[in-house]
């Protein structure tokens, strides 16, 4: 590479500082708008910088390109930073190869340019055309947008026609490698023709004549044709004349578009003789566009050979390109033309007269030999497929061969493509553009019928994905659906390398496959492990690899598209490779890469909250009976609604039994911690498991994993849950039964009453307390218990000697519970006793069978008029706290500092009201920074009666 002068330095710097600027000023407008003051001063300074990157001699201008993720300023690869890196994703996203700005940007386009620029939003793919459409509003634009190449024709715009991606960025240095007297051939089609005449007339005799008269005819001014040649000297195009209409004068290439038709089509492709004489017609049709075409109405047809010979003599030509020109190379080339086959000779003009056609007002962009040469090797297999001549799979071996005559030619860019590999540009080998080339000249009906058909394993993929997209944007999915269909049918294909390609294919067309409809995806999936199972009968391991490879990207798609039923379709066929002999490693290899496992918590999630139950989950769950259960039984305790926690019920309980055994075993043998989290889920698939093994385990645990199985019992939602909590009423820690005592009576369950009867007597459990005597009595009431009525009575009517048998807080309880139990008995006592209404103003909660949670609040919590401040003792440390919200059976408070106490701490409060002091032992239930909820487990039952009194005294303020 050319070291770098000094004012090209300065030039890239200039570039980069207008790149920067307007990266700032494209965010200033679109924060600001375009008629804030900053973003006036902020678009005057990126103008002043367009400008100062502009060359001061000359008309070249400025030409800002990407490729990839590289950024070019007039086609050369520099360094970029993030301002530059931003601009590059913004093209790439846009579309856009290239921006030209001319030597003299006019400030109203630069003006629209940014104006599109703001209004686009980041990574618009539709900013190529937007801009395009802003900018061609200004018939004289001075700013091009340029979405097919990255390097700008000559010409003050950069106008022309598109380079081919083999010839790209090659225009400039062209020049500087080729004589004036090859360049001159090579650049124009007129004088490669005028060459090929001077060839046919300075040997005309080795043609052979008739009646001594050449046998092609030429047209002289004024000639309809058939008069005798012309010296080759006189510039008068051999074996091409003008019909009458165009005689007399004129350009021999018409503005208009033009069609070579054949006089003798018998003479076509004999091996000697002259070619017959063609003429080139004006077309009267006004819709037929001028393109390049090896075929015309007349029915010529040229034959493979016809155009590897053509290749061949262009070869020649770029060979002779590469050295010093001489009058001996002309007459040489002259030479080699007039020793051609006719069909060749004639495929040749015919070749040239028609690109001479498509442009016949301006020269050929780019070097018009490697232009040729490439087309005729397209549009010889576009003609050869659509006279079905030529298989879909043999065109690209076709493209292939004609490729490498091709070689010789490419070769003249080998230095521009070293540096764009030095510069980390991937470079398309000329096979690949000339297989791209052809499929974008294949017309629309010929792209789906070749998409359609059996030998479309052998389309290349990009082709594939580019009709793909072009299909889903077009909101035409049912067609996309048809080719993904087909496509994937490739895999069962009979022919071993079929099967190969269309695995390659699926790889890169895996995440298209995610975007069809789920069926697809499915049959997709099918057909994967349809081919997979042949191939390794057929112990092809290669294509086997390659279809694994393709099955397990198609899995993967499926997993990303939660498509339950084509993942189920997936794991089964897995499980049939699995089993035959010599192919479990290989399956449990793609089993691995699926990770399905991994998915599961996800796929729980999902199905927890959609409104049915989706089709081929449990199926996949049940695959991962282990891991599923798991997840569900972790999954339990974190459920909000009942909705959820019987959906995961449902899911869990078709697992079979394997989930229900391997759940009791974690409870047999894992930690504490591991155990106590599947207590919940197996009391719905296993409650005899838990009376049998949880009692052993609680003798093990400590209060902490104790609580935690008391809220485990709680919401899952149980039948048996009242009877398991009192079935443990001797081995649960004393402060956490008082809670467990309060679920024994939301769940509802009048079987449990005899019990509560018992804790109410005294006479259960060992540890019995007041305070657990008052959480049966509370229990009973809400179960309606009307056995408990003669025990309840006794309660408020014992007297002991002048005072009440049993603490007024307990007579309270007990009348609240007899007041739901036999409400006529209850309101004749109260006429006549010493409870005031302050004192049964405060009710307890009674269960809601329609409850839409998972767990109801047993107490109403209360908003005080006025905070309290409460000091909470820890074996750590004191702290004092404020509550604002309070209930009989806990409250809610908050701290200065940040002490956050982990949920299932220990704790004493002690509330000081000024005339009333209370002490509590509660545990933490929530905690976050300096807050944290608190539930009362035990207290002195006067303690209890004072907050009762505070709690009625502050919902009589509340009401006032």
């Amino acid at each position: 590479m050319a070291p770098v002068t000094k004012p090209d330095e300065l030039r890239v710097a200039a570039a980069h500082a207008f790149l920067r600027s307007l990266n700032i000023l494209v965010k200033s407008a679109r924060m600001y708008g375009m008629e804030h003051q900053r973003t006036a001063v902020q678009y005057a300074t990126a103008l002043d910088e367009l400008h100062a990157a502009l060359p001061s001699e000359g008309m070249a201008g400025l030409t800002l390109g990407v490729s990839g993720k590289q950024l070019l300023i007039d086609g050369v690869p520099v360094e970029t930073s993030p301002a530059e890196n931003s601009f590059t994703e913004l093209l790439s996203a846009g579309k856009l190869s290239s921006i030209h700005f001319a030597h003299q940007v006019g400030p109203e386009d630069f003006d629209r340019f940014v104006r599109t620029f703001v209004a686009s939003g980041n990574k618009n793919p539709q900013l190529a055309e937007q801009l395009k459409a802003t900018l061609e509003e200004n018939p004289n634009a001075t700013i091009r947008v340029n979405p097919i190449r990255y390097v700008a024709a000559a010409g003050e715009h950069g106008e022309g026609q598109p380079l081919s991606p083999v010839v790209a960025g090659t225009v400039g240095g062209m020049t500087a490698i080729v004589s004036s007297q090859i360049q001159s051939l090579l650049g124009d089609p007129t004088k490669l023709l005028q060459l090929i005449a001077a060839a046919q007339g300075s040997s005309g005799s080795s043609h052979g004549t008739e009646n001594g008269e050449p046998a092609g005819g030429v047209a002289g001014a004024g000639r309809s044709g058939g008069a005798e040649s012309e010296s080759a000297g006189a510039g008068i195009v051999y074996g091409f004349g003008l019909d009458a209409e165009g005689a007399g004068g004129g350009s021999l290439y018409s503005s208009e578009p033009v069609e070579l038709v054949t006089a003798s089509e018998s003479m076509m492709h004999a091996g000697s003789g002259p070619p017959a004489a063609l003429t080139l017609k004006t077309s009267a049709d006004p819709t037929v566009e001028p393109g390049f075409r090896l075929t015309g109405p007349g029915g010529f047809a040229p034959r493979e050979d016809d155009v590897m010979n053509v290749l061949r003599l262009l070869a020649k030509v770029g060979q002779a390109n590469q050295k010093p020109g001489s009058e001996a190379e002309s007459n040489q080339l002259r030479d080699d033309i007039s020793q051609l086959q006719p069909g060749t000779q004639l495929t040749l003009q015919q070749a040239l007269a028609s690109l001479a056609a498509a442009a016949p007002s301006q020269r050929v962009d780019g070097p018009m030999l490697l232009q040729l040469a490439e087309h005729m090797a397209i549009q010889f297999a576009l003609d050869s497929y659509e006279r079905g001549e030529t298989r879909v799979n043999s065109v690209k071996d076709m493209l292939g061969k004609m490729s490498k005559e091709i070689e010789t030619l490419r070769k003249v860019l080998g230095g521009h493509e070293d540096k764009l590999k030095k510069a980390g540009i991937n470079v398309e080998s000329h096979a690949e553009a000339l297989d791209r080339q052809f499929w974008a000249s294949v017309p629309e009906t010929g792209k789906r019928s070749m998409l359609l058909s059996a030998e479309a394993w052998c389309i290349p993929p990009r082709n594939v994905r580019t009709y793909l997209e072009r299909a889903f944007q077009c909101g035409d999915t049912a067609l996309a659906n048809d080719v993904l269909r087909n496509f994937s049918a490739c895999l069962c294909n009979p022919d071993p390398e079929a099967r190969g390609r269309a695995a390659t294919g699926m790889l890169d067309l895996a995440d298209i496959f995610g975007r069809a409809d789920q069926e697809v995806l499915a049959e997709a999936l099918t057909q994967a492990g349809t081919a997979l199972e042949t191939v390794l009968r057929e112990q092809s391991q290669d294509v086997a690899r390659a279809i694994g490879e393709a099955f397990v990207r198609l899995g993967q798609q499926a997993t990303n598209q939660k498509n339950f039923s084509a993942l189920r379709d997936a794991l089964e066929l897995l499980n049939t490779i699995e089993q035959g002999e010599g192919k479990a490693d290989f399956a449990r290899s793609l089993r691995a890469r699926l990770s399905v496992e991994k998915q599961i918590p996800e796929f729980m999630e999902g199905a927890l909250r959609a409104t049915a139950l989706p089709d081929g989950l449990v199926e996949i769950a049940r695959q991962h009976p282990h891991v599923s259960a798991e997840n569900l039984s972790g999954r339990v305790i974190r459920c909000g609604r009942k909705r959820e926690r019987e959906r995961l019920v449902e899911i869990a309980k078709q697992l079979g039994s394997q989930a229900a055994s391997y759940l009791s075993e974690v409870l047999r043998t894992r930690p504490a911690g591991d155990a106590v989290s599947v207590i919940a889920l197996l009391c719905r698939l296993d409650p005899l498991a838990i009376e049998e093994i949880l009692p052993l385990r609680l003798r093990e645990w400590n209060r902490f994993y104790h609580d935690m199985t008391v809220r485990q019992i709680a919401v899952s939602g149980a039948p048996e849950r009242a009877r398991l909590l009192l079935k443990f009423s001797e081995i649960l820690d004393p402060q956490v039964f008082p809670g467990a005592l309060d679920e024994v009576g939301m769940c509802g369950d009048l079987s449990a009453a005899p019990v509560l009867i018992s804790i109410v007597a005294g006479d259960l459990p060992r540890f019995s307390t007041p305070f657990v005597r008052v959480k049966a009595i509370e229990s009973l009431g809400r179960l309606r218990a009307e056995e408990a009525a003669p025990l309840l009575k006794k309660i408020l009517e014992s007297r002991q000697a002048f005072r009440w048998q049993f603490p007024r807080e307990m007579r309270i309880v007990a009348a609240q519970a007899l007041k739901k139990i036999d409400q006529n008995w209850m309101a004749a006592f109260l006429k006549d006793a010493d409870l005031s209404e302050a004192d049964m103003a405060l009710l307890t909660i009674d269960p809601m069978t329609d409850a839409p949670g998972v767990r109801q609040r047993a107490y109403r919590r209360v908003v005080l008029p006025k905070t309290i401040e409460a000091k909470v003792v820890t074996p750590r440390a004191d702290y004092t706290i404020e509550i604002r919200e309070l209930s009989i059976g806990g409250g809610f408070g908050q701290s200065e500092a940040q002490r956050a106490l982990p949920p299932g701490s220990e704790a004493q409060i002690v509330m000081d009201t000024g005339w009333r002091r209370m002490k509590a032992h509660v545990l933490v239930r929530d905690a976050r920074s300096n807050k944290f909820a608190y539930e009362i487990v035990d207290i002195e039952l006067e303690d209890r009666l004072k907050l009762r009194r505070l709690l009625a005294w502050a919902l009589a303020n509340n009401s006032q």
